[in-house]
């Protein structure tokens, strides 16, 4: 049987699959081997795709929220996939729109919105920021979902059915409580060889931003954040935007900030972790530290 997309990465359209049977037998005490015909299968154009993955996240009445998908052509030949956001949405959730995201950090690239992605070849990926807007109307607590449907637009005629889509479902919990904001960056922080790109042996900073949207304060607050084998944390490197000029030493250095608000800074085996006392509402700073 030809493998299943399903469970294998399925030949390529076009290719071909070519086989040769052998018989073996001996007669007046000689062995003899005779082929066969050959016979060869052309692989026909079957479309596939995959959308990662079901998401949940907190929201405030009256702010957008957005969620990272990444899109794959699981099918065996090049695809472009529609990207929709299916009527009805959930209670009380408007303004569906559609962005392209890094993948390597999820952000949206820009706010231009998309309704598909590029020409994907078998095997590539592609990914998306769906925002959404939470109407000021909501009462919390209320939980309230959409959903984000990737279809493939190969003409595949009878070899697969069409369309073929796959589906996530994303789950917004409307709370009066603390919501956060949180995205990491990764910047330049000394060029050492001149070439104007990251390269082995340069220096980077890397900045932990966060904002508290919620209608409440938070307390005791932890950032934590785990580096790629690939990046070597520099020690005693940690700093925070509400008390600049100030480094945080690794083993539980502190700084404290007109607020009276205390981070407290570790680092060890290429992990920082960071702790708040107290995030008021519509706060935002961040943390930083080289690598």
């Amino acid at each position: 049987a030809l493998a299943s997309p399903a469970l294998a990465a399925p030949p390529p359209a076009g290719s071909k699959i070519i086989n040769v049977a052998t018989v073996e037998f001996t007669a007046d005490g000689m062995k003899f081997t005779i082929p066969s015909n050959e016979v060869s299968v052309t692989i026909n154009k079957v479309a596939g795709v995959s959308i990662t993955s079901n998401q949940t996240k907190r929201a405030v009445p009256g702010n957008p929220v957005s969620f990272t998908h990444m899109i794959k052509n699981t099918g065996n030949a090049p695809d472009e996939f529609t990207l929709t956001v299916p009527s009805p949405l959930g209670a009380g959730l408007s303004n569906p729109r559609i962005y392209r995201a890094n993948c390597s950090d999820g952000l949206a690239v820009n706010t231009v919105a998309i309704t598909k992605t590029d020409p994907l070849n078998a095997g590539d990926f592609f990914c998306i920021v769906v925002e959404v807007s939470v109407d000021a109307t909501v009462v919390p607590p209320q939980t309230t979902t959409f959903d984000i449907v990737a279809t493939s637009t190969n003409d595949a005629g009878n070899n697969t059915p069409t369309p073929q889509t796959s589906k996530n479902t994303d789950t917004i919990n409307v709370t009066n409580e603390a919501v956060f904001v949180f995205n990491k960056e990764i910047v330049m922080g000394d060029d050492r060889d001149g070439s104007n790109s990251f390269t082995p042996g340069d220096i980077v900073i890397v900045r932990l931003h966060y904002k508290n949207i919620g209608l409440s304060e938070a307390t005791d607050v932890e950032i934590d954040d785990s580096l790629p084998s690939d990046l070597i944390y520099e020690s005693n490197s940690g700093g925070w935007s509400d008390v600049s000029g100030r480094a945080l030493s690794d083993n539980g250095g502190t700084l404290t900030n007109g607020n009276q608000d205390t981070l407290t800074y570790n680092a060890a085996n290429n992990r920082v972790t960071a702790k708040l006392t107290r995030l008021p509402r519509n706060r935002s700073a961040f943390v930083d530290f080289k690598a």
